[in-house]
């Protein structure tokens, strides 16, 4: 049977995945975390359609895709994920991992609360492309690790607390975090993207807060770059905040403490027009081609310097 999990399980929980490929050749089945140890560096593992319950570490540096983001879908439900950190724990750099969804991580508040749907931890370096994270306390959560993502709908992570996020990019120092075409949403109690990079980039990014984060924290402050996307906030939104910046600390002042935002799109459903905060009163924000949608602009407090201004944007 080609191309489709099996439903039986091993000892009792993990999925016997049938259909799987290593470097193109037909996988004997096994569990996912099974046919992880099978690749080796500068493998392909390819997952067929269908659901897996299953976690596994990703030791080498390899390429784990799926049939799909709707059709391939790794799912924990019920089940420990790995080292109490992710469904996918990524330690080694190099790691890519594409075109399937991942869902359901989660651990007790006694061992962090915070069990990702892909964890990356210190000297690693990932790229996720077409990738959907959802239910899971973070959603993408990293420790000083090189971290790309392209396209992909990451939503409704977090846990309530305010301490888990859609994607938290962490550890000092973090030199890049690189977004390209991702949507995010509905992060429960905590922010859709929270960097403490020194350099976080975003091109083309769509962002709806849960309403109790921001769309952007960024911790430490450092660089800065958000274009041709947009940021939107919910009528009930009680965090007003599109962007939150250096509000922890400067610890990437090195890199220059410095925020421009091109051609983006702020849409304010709580009519306040939101805000863009700064906690470092000499950083430098720089303002291109923005629009509002709501009655008002967004609020800037906290800026050392600004430039440029916001356009409401005609229906």
């Amino acid at each position: 049977m080609t191309g489709t999990t099996l439903t039986t399980t091993a000892s009792p929980e993990m999925t016997i995945v049938e259909g799987a490929r290593i470097d193109g050749k037909l996988a004997t089945p096994e569990t996912l975390s099974a046919l992880q140890a099978g690749v080796v560096a500068g493998g392909i593992l390819s997952l067929p359609s269908g659901k897996i319950i299953g976690t596994t570490e990703i030791k080498v540096s390899s390429t784990l895709i799926g049939a799909g983001s709707g059709q391939t879908i790794l799912d924990a439900m019920g089940i420990p994920v790995t080292s109490n950190q992710g469904i996918l724990f990524v330690s080694v750099p190099g790691v890519a991992i594409s075109n399937l969804a991942i869902a359901n991580a989660s651990v007790s508040d006694l061992i962090g609360g915070n069990a990702a749907g892909v964890y990356a931890g210190p000297g690693t370096s990932i790229k996720l492309s077409n990738v959907e994270i959802f239910n899971c306390q973070d959603g993408v959560r990293t420790l000083r690790s090189e971290v790309e993502i392209d396209g992909g709908y990451i939503h409704e992570n977090g846990s309530g607390t305010g301490q888990t996020h859609n994607i938290y990019v962490s550890g000092h120092p973090t030199a890049f975090f690189r977004m390209t075409n991702l949507t995010t949403a509905s992060c429960k109690g905590g922010h859709e993207v929270k960097s403490r990079a020194m350099h976080t980039i975003s091109f083309g990014c769509h962002h709806l807060t849960g309403g109790e984060g921001a769309a952007y924290d960024i911790s430490d402050g450092g660089q800065l770059s958000i274009s041709n996307g947009s940021m939107t906030l919910p009528k009930e939104a009680a965090n007003q905040n599109f962007i939150a910046y250096a509000m922890e600390s400067t610890k990437n002042i090195e890199v220059g403490n410095i925020v421009t935002i091109t051609n983006e799109i702020f849409h304010d459903g709580t009519k306040t027009g939101g805000m863009i905060l700064s906690g470092d009163p000499a950083a430098t924000l720089i303002l291109s081609g923005c629009t509002y949608t709501g009655p008002l602009p967004p609020r800037l407090k906290g800026w050392g310097s600004v430039s440029g201004q916001f356009t409401k944007q005609q229906s």
